[in-house]
């Protein structure tokens, strides 16, 4: 009564109603703030100092302690929404004397859980980061004025944790949740493709095996070692490669690893009519397909070795994979001073396209369409085999839609080129 009393002299129920407005409202920003920061992840505290947005070195310094930040909310909140409830009741007694305490009781649990947090705490979830902006100034100052409360609140907080059986654990994410804030995080332009990729490559990397990243067998720039060392200099200069595997009679049955420098070497040291077994040949790294390429990295790290060759079940080789190729699998293409940019299609003139056989349709499209049911991503030479249901000969051609597809190249069953003929527009 003594509270009331006080209460009712200094304002009268007109102010107490305007307080009470403020007092709900003021529960609404502590509990938007709260949302608002809390959802707030790292990847967009760091986004927002990059971008220098006003208030974003305050907002990671309220980050940077958690639950120092939540018991500066918890307290601003509790003491509003105590407070709104004093005043709540005060002007029910003025107005309405006992008899509508009970609906006033409702009407402020209404209004507090409306305006004081489901609204504010909906729009602080759509709108985080220009909430978290505005709101730090306002919860840094109050969190200095009460710092000595929360310093002992923390320590309270940090012996009932001790107490019951530990030290406070670091939140661990799955890594389907860490994908999910990947995709999030790209999707509002926080993370660029690349970098999209690589983190999802480096899921993907403890699963990839030898067997899904290696040069095929048909692709392996292999010699046998009873080629003398004259014709093997001709024929490595013309390669891309600086390593390369010796074979005895044929590729199932590697004896060793040379390379460039080892080949110029044995030119100046040996008679170039000489075999590259007379050569000192570096041994093999033999590799089942099924090896996860993170544990061959390390064997490469351990033998000290550039290439492996990938072999099956029956001792046949069927593939090459090189320390390159793994990296790759994270990174992204790595051109090296060995590499040669060679585009996969050239435009020969306003009708005429030259396409490597591994081109996709999606990078022919880019100089020039033609209409296929055959899905963008496969290769044209998909496209040949799907359309004869058999291995082309050199020369032949076929037509897609009105446009000509000529197999100009071919090395075994591997289409290495083909030429695309548009119909000349007519005039």
């Amino acid at each position: 009564m003594i509270t009331n009393y006080k209460l009712s002299t200094l304002m009268d129920p007109s102010s107490s109603i305007y307080l009470l407005i403020f007092l709900i409202l003021l529960s609404g920003f502590f509990s938007g703030s709260e949302t608002a920061l809390i959802s707030l992840s790292p990847a967009n505290v760091l986004t927002l100092i990059r971008q220098k947005k006003k208030g974003a070195k305050l907002v990671e310094k309220l980050k940077k302690n958690p639950q120092r930040l939540l018991i500066t909310i918890l307290i601003g909140n509790n003491l509003v929404n105590i407070a709104a409830s004093v005043v709540a009741t005060h002007s029910a007694e003025v107005l309405f004397r006992s008899k509508a305490l009970s609906v006033v009781i409702g009407v402020m649990t209404f209004l507090i859980l409306v305006f004081g947090e489901i609204v504010p705490k909906t729009l602080a979830q759509r709108f985080n980061k220009s909430i978290s902006r505005t709101v730090s100034p306002f919860l840094y100052f109050f969190q200095l004025i009460l710092l000595p409360i929360i310093v002992v609140l923390e320590q309270i907080s940090h012996f009932f944790i001790t107490l019951s059986g530990g030290k406070e654990k670091e939140k661990e994410f799955t890594e389907e949740e860490v994908k999910a804030m990947v995709d999030l995080g790209h999707k509002e332009g926080e993370i660029e493709t690349h970098e999209k990729e690589m983190i999802k490559s480096i899921f993907e990397y403890g699963e990839t095996t030898a067997e899904e990243i290696m040069t095929p067998e048909k692709e392996i720039e292999a010699f046998d070692e009873e080629i003398n060392i004259k014709e093997v200099t001709h024929r490595v200069l013309k390669k891309t490669h600086s390593r390369f595997p010796v074979y005895a009679k044929n590729i199932d049955n590697i004896t060793g690893v040379i390379t460039l420098r080892d080949i110029l070497n044995g030119i100046k040291t040996k008679s170039p009519s000489k075999k590259i077994k007379d050569l000192e040949l570096h041994k093999p790294l033999i590799v089942p397909l099924s090896k996860p390429i993170y544990k061959l990295l390390k064997d490469f790290q351990k033998k000290r070795v550039q290439i492996a060759i990938v072999i099956d079940e029956f001792g046949s080789t069927v593939g090459l994979i090189s320390v390159e190729d793994i990296l790759e699998e994270i990174v992204g293409e790595i051109v090296d001073e060995y590499d040669r940019e060679k585009a996969p299609v050239k435009k020969i003139n306003s009708h005429t396209l030259i396409a490597d056989g591994n081109a996709t349709l999606e990078e022919i499209f880019e100089l020039k369409r033609f209409r296929t049911k055959i899905p963008t991503h496969k290769t044209i030479s998909f496209l040949v085999l799907e359309k004869l249901g058999r291995f082309p000969r050199e020369g032949e051609k076929i037509k897609v839609s009105g446009v000509g597809i000529t197999v100009e190249k071919k090395k075994g069953n591997l289409i290495q080129s083909v030429k695309i003929t548009f119909r000349k527009a007519k005039k």
